[in-house]
């Protein structure tokens, strides 16, 4: 006999089941009613175990990315941990000038991307455009050197004037047209 063909009349009715919303005979392999349409049994369970694989998606993707976003964060700290056990290298404004002009270079080996502490006059007040960062500036001759400092030092920035003499720490971000920047700044004294 061959195989596929239905054997007697048990493999019909066992093939067969009564529809739950119009009570048609339908398949029990059917995903829906050809009679009225309705979802079976079977549609309902491939829907809520796809509804499920979903959701154990997204939950597993928020994991990874949160794990990875946290190990970005950890890093950034640890390195901020790092550049703050360093010690900064005291420079005055003339020498850090001095060395720049001379050899940018060999002042960008010594400076650039290092943590320095500078004592200077203030000659200027400004922010970083759409950050709102606030920036002091020390003038030596026609060049500069301009420091950014974090939105917290609004305030006690809003306090100097013109003229006052600070002590700055901060990253030596290398020099641009004669002009020398500094991110990460604090204010010392």
């Amino acid at each position: 006999m061959p195989t596929g063909i239905i054997r007697n009349m048990e493999d019909i009715i066992m093939a067969l089941k009564s529809c739950k919303e119009c009570g048609g005979q339908i398949s029990s392999s059917v995903k829906k009613c050809p009679h009225c349409g309705a979802k079976t049994q079977k549609a309902k369970i491939a829907q809520l175990i796809g509804i499920i694989a979903v959701v154990v998606m997204v939950i597993l993707f928020y994991n990874v990315f949160k794990d990875i976003g946290n190990s970005h964060s950890k890093q950034q700290a640890q390195t901020r941990a790092r550049q703050e056990a360093v010690p900064a290298i005291e420079v005055t404004l003339n020498e850090l000038f001095s060395a720049y002009k001379e050899n940018q270079v060999a002042a960008d080996s010594k400076f650039k991307n290092k943590k320095i502490k500078v004592t200077g006059r203030i000659s200027d007040f400004g922010t970083i455009l759409g950050f709102g960062n606030p920036t002091i500036s020390f003038s030596h001759g026609f060049d500069s050197l301009t420091m950014t400092f974090d939105k917290s030092y609004s305030d006690r920035i809003g306090q100097l004037k013109k003229g006052d003499t600070i002590i700055v720490e901060g990253k030596c971000t290398g020099s641009f047209a004669g002009d020398i920047s500094m991110n990460d700044c604090k204010i010392i004294e």
